[in-house]
């Protein structure tokens, strides 16, 4: 009998399944998509906060020690993280009028995700395991006319791109950006921020395919 994968799924709101109906989200189409491909039971552990920053996540991880020990222990990680770092910066700047730029929450947000993505690759690490992976996806763009959007999420993407290059096949990149672009009338839900369910199910083939 094979043995079970374990999986911990670790983000934000798109790690939560928002936008989504209930077993629909992301990280349930991962475990599916898993399951499948690779002949296997998959043990999800999901550890994702509606809302949270990138920050956060890592001050949760710091702290919590189920959360850990599910890192630990499992043979694949997944994150989703930046989005709310983005929709923060800009709301400081056009809305609250804190700033005339969102340069200084992107430097917070790029910093964030470096120290985040080292903390889990040492957590994971732990299992010292050839074939473990973690699996982090980029950012698409449900603004795609908005020039700003473009920009910023750019550089989000570069950030996550550089950030998962440092470990070299250990850290894998799920290209959500490309997978989304042109199809957001298709993606969205009616919030016009999360994935509706085919969205996430589109994530989590980005995911999948990452892995493969």
């Amino acid at each position: 009998m094979t043995k079970p994968i374990k999986y911990a799924a670790v983000g934000d709101s798109l790690t939560f399944g928002t936008g989504a109906p209930e077993n629909k989200g992301f990280a349930s189409v991962v475990q599916q998509l898993w399951s499948e491909r690779l002949g296997a039971d998959i043990i999800r552990r999901t550890y994702a906060v509606v809302g949270a920053t990138t920050g956060e996540t890592l001050e949760r991880l710091l702290t919590n020690a189920e959360m850990r020990k599910a890192i630990a222990e499992a043979d694949i990680v997944t994150l989703t993280a930046g989005g709310n770092d983005l929709i923060r910066a800009a709301m400081r700047m056009y809305i609250q009028g804190e700033t005339r730029s969102m340069k200084p929450g992107m430097r917070v947000f790029a910093n964030a995700y470096r120290d985040l993505l080292s903390e889990l690759a040492a957590v994971h690490r732990t299992m010292e395991r050839e074939d473990a992976r973690i699996v982090v996806a980029d950012c698409y763009n449900p603004f795609p006319q908005v020039r700003d959007a473009v920009l910023w999420i750019s550089f989000v993407n570069r950030c996550i791109h550089r950030c998962a290059a440092a470990y070299g096949g250990r850290v894998l990149v799920a290209r959500a950006y490309d997978a989304f672009l042109g199809r957001e009338t298709d993606l969205f839900a009616d919030d016009g921020v999360h994935p509706n369910e085919a969205g996430h199910r589109v994530l989590g083939e980005c995911v999948a395919d990452a892995l493969a």
